[in-house]
């Protein structure tokens, strides 16, 4: 009854916050703070604390901000996390909204009106309004608020049983209840909106703004946001990817999971992290019609902004994916397998194949998102083409490990070379950029040749 009294609650305020300004309704306290801002301030720490015990025992860290009372504590009913669930959805909701409020209360009094000449236009080191950035201020308390909210949000990840498997600790040995999976996927989907709305609020362009307080405003510093997202789609990749044989498609899927990272990304295009923007890439085909056609337009959008950043997270998808198919290889474990277990790794193999060839098919639509008619949409692109594929070519050749190590057979990547092929069309017309390809690809097959290793492989 308390949680669903909390969530009831916070849900009331936040549709109030979503029509309008609640700062005229709260008084300022003695030291000039509005009690909303307090509000929010006991909501995101008191979440924080239920989110803590709702962690497994084994999971959590030291936090030396916990009374030992509280971090001994459990909250693992099904009843409890269900009701915790949606109250944490709407205090996230509730915080965003009135961080956005005061954000455009900003804005208006600074007169900071946002267009082009405020974020791009150079900055004037002479100016002493260059000494009115702000540290203190309703905005960054609140988002700073929201941020570590966030983050023990994103902190509810669940290892799968494939990572816990490697862990001899009691970790690799505990079983989650289906509730406790179900709370933390659902907390870690809501963090996924709110922390792409926030990132959309506070761009990292604003780092580059003429105004100071412009400047003081961007979310440079998002790291941990991208890095518990980027975990959390990838922990539901398979869920996306069954969406493409399911006979009904779940069309909810995708607009949870991928649009709002799709939306962060898209706007934060000119310092995107190019991982986070291959996750999406990875997307375009096999998950279904709707999260082909939603990373397509996201797709387009990114190619008019920054073309080339657009090619280098291509190359991120590609790589991840295909070292992610290598790893996944079948193998027969048994010396003398069974008829079932010959059938069963028959089976595996088969599925294999088949995900190379969705591999190739993506490396296919990535290339025809440059250019139609066989012209390229940006002339820049074709340096920056003969790069990308003379680093297809270098990494299919290579047989270092992530770790630069030399652990890999010789030649094993040869066949990276298809997915490279399907950007040959762009540059077969263009005689230097043909001949340069063709020397980067004599030299690192006479190499290969050379290695004393060949004879045996």
């Amino acid at each position: 009854d308390t949680e669903y009294s909390i969530f009831l609650n916070l849900k009331r305020l936040r549709i109030l916050s979503q029509k309008i300004d609640l700062f005229a309704f709260f008084e300022n306290t003695a030291n000039d703070k509005n009690q909303l801002e307090l509000l929010c301030s006991f909501v995101g720490e008191a979440l924080k604390r239920r989110l803590h015990c709702c962690r497994p025992m084994e999971l959590r860290g030291d936090d030396a901000s916990m009374a030992d009372s509280e971090y001994n504590k459990v909250i693992d009913s099904p009843d409890v996390l269900a009701e915790l669930g949606k109250a944490v959805q709407e205090g996230l909701e509730l915080i965003l909204c009135v961080t956005g409020w005061s954000l455009l209360t900003l804005q208006n009094n600074e007169n900071l009106v946002i267009n082009d000449d405020d974020i791009i236009g150079d900055v004037v080191k002479n100016d002493p309004e260059d000494n009115q950035s702000i540290e203190d201020n309703v905005v960054l308390r609140l988002r700073n608020q929201l941020l570590s909210l966030l983050q023990q949000c994103y902190a509810q990840y669940l290892p799968s049983s494939e990572e816990r498997d490697d862990d001899e600790t009691s970790v690799g040995k505990h079983s989650f209840s289906s509730e406790q999976i179900a709370f933390a996927d659902f907390v870690q989907m809501s963090a996924g909106k709110v922390a792409s709305d926030l990132r959309v609020l506070f761009p990292k362009e604003y780092a580059d703004a003429a105004s100071p307080i412009l400047r003081s405003l961007a979310l440079v510093n998002d790291d941990y946001l991208v890095a518990g997202n980027f975990r959390f789609i990838g922990s539901k990749a398979q869920l996306l990817l069954s969406n493409d044989a399911a006979e009904k498609e779940n069309k909810t899927l995708p607009y949870s999971l991928l649009l709002p990272t799709a939306r962060a990304v898209v706007n934060n295009w000119n310092s995107a992290n190019r991982r986070e923007a291959g996750l999406l890439l990875n997307h375009i085909t096999s998950s279904g019609p709707t999260t082909s056609e939603l990373i397509t337009t996201a797709v387009r959008t990114m190619k008019k902004i920054d073309s080339i950043r657009l090619l280098e997270s291509q190359m991120a998808s590609l790589k991840g994916s295909y070292e992610t198919w290598v790893d996944e290889e079948p193998e027969v474990e048994s010396d003398r397998p069974t008829e079932q277990e010959m059938a069963e790794f028959e089976q595996a193999e088969k599925k294999h194949r088949e995900q190379f060839a969705t591999l190739e098919q993506r490396a296919s639509l990535f290339s025809q998102a440059l250019g139609n008619f066989g012209k390229l949409s940006d002339d820049k692109l074709r340096p920056a083409l003969n790069g990308f594929i003379r680093e297809g070519i270098r990494f299919s050749f290579s047989n270092l490990d992530n770790n630069g190590e030399d652990t890999l057979v010789l030649g094993s990547r040869l066949n990276f070379l298809l997915f490279m092929s399907k950007y040959a069309g762009w540059i077969k017309r263009n005689k230097k950029s043909k001949d340069t390809i063709q020397e980067c690809i004599d030299e690192l097959e006479t190499n290969l040749r050379n290695h004393e290793e060949f004879g045996d492989v």
